[in-house]
This record gives structure tokens, sequence and C-alpha cells, in this order.
């Protein structure tokens, strides 16, 4: 009879769930009364529940609010992180620029920085140090041979190779007697046949082409 009388009641209960359900679904109602439907729902949900569903129950929900809260986390560091790079990068193409003598450094970093990449420095061993340092990835001929390799430069020693190429000299002071005669907006400058540019190259090239160089 107790048997009975439990899942008649169970079964009302389940029956009044699923009115409020469908009468907090519906249009109309109100943030409060769809508030109150909420607490009202989450009361007979906890009733109709035994132990172990509450207990699981329970665990979901701080199990997602752990989640929640390493995702905000995680958030908040990509935000700090993006800035930290810029810096970094920033910084290193500004010192890069006065070394080299570059015309604006501004117009280097257009160039340069969206090549960067920002890497772990590691020690001896491997492993990170928690210090960081900005790299270009580009390629260089493979000593006594023409073969291209992937290297990793400084953006200093980067800037460095671009200053040394005519393509480049646009944007540096010459140090050179005589040497090529250019200037910023002054005309080309020994721009390489196009299969040969470097990905550097073809956004100078572009560029020229847009001023009408």
């Amino acid at each position: 009879m107790m048997k009975k009388s439990d899942d008649k009641h169970k079964a009302d209960q389940q029956k009044t769930l699923d009115q409020l359900k469908t009468l907090k679904d519906s249009k109309g109602q109100s943030d409060e009364q769809r508030a109150d439907l909420a607490n009202r729902i989450r009361e007979i949900e906890d009733s109709l529940m035994t132990e172990k569903d509450r207990s699981k129950a329970d665990r979901d929900r701080l199990e997602k609010e752990h989640k929640d809260a390493l995702s905000k986390e995680a958030g908040r560091a990509d935000k700090n992180w993006g800035r930290y790079a810029a810096t970094l990068v920033s910084n290193e193409i500004a010192l890069a620029a006065t070394t080299h003598k570059a015309y604006r450094g501004e117009q280097l970093s257009a160039i340069v920085a969206p090549m960067t990449k920002v890497i772990e420095i590691k020690n001896s061993d491997g492993d990170g140090t928690g210090n960081y340092k900005v790299v270009v990835p580009t390629k260089v001929k493979k000593e006594n041979s023409d073969e291209m390799v992937d290297k990793e430069l400084s953006v200093e020693a980067y800037v460095a190779t671009m200053k040394e190429s005519a393509d480049f000299a646009n944007l540096f002071t010459s140090e050179k007697p005589g040497g090529t005669g250019f200037h910023p907006g002054s005309g080309r400058a020994g721009a390489p046949a196009g299969e040969n540019l470097t990905p550097a190259q073809k956004v100078t090239a572009g560029i020229r082409q847009l001023r009408g160089s």
C-alpha cells in the first residue's frame, strides 16, 4: 500500500513538473514569473531525486561551475598573453629599427610584425624557462649550398638581412659611399624576379605597385 502511495505521489509530482516546464517555456511570462517557475521546477526535481541522483546532480553542478571558472580564467590569461606578446614584438622591432637606422619604425613594423612568432626560451635540457623571445621564421641558404632551409632568426638578425637586400633599400639610411641613391618614395631599387621573392619581399613589392613606384 505504501509503495502504491509513493508511486502515485511521484506520478502526480511528475505531471505537475511537466506542466510547470510547459508554462515556463510559454510566451507572455515576465522575468519574475519565469524565475518563480524555475524555482518551483527545481524543488520538484529535487524531491523526485534519490540520494544517489541528488549526489550526482550536485557533483555535475560543481564540475560545471569549476569549468566555467577555468574558462573565464583562461580567457583573461589569453588576453594578457596577447598584450605581452604584442609588447615584446613592438619593442624588438623598435630596437632593430634604431640599430639599423630605419627611416620609419612603423613602416618596418608593418612588414616584420606579421611574420614574427613569440616562443619560450629552453634551457640546455630542452625544458621551458618561463622567459620568451621573438623570432622570425624564414628561409636561408644552407652553408656551401644553394639549398634553402628553414631557420628562426631574431628580429635584429632578420632586419639586418633586410638592410643588406636591395629590395628593402628604401627602408633604411644608406651607409655606403654613393649608395644606391635610393630614398623613400624615389622609385624602384633592384626588385628581384617574382618567383624568387621571399614572403617579406612580396609584401614590399605589392606596396610599391600600389604606390606606383
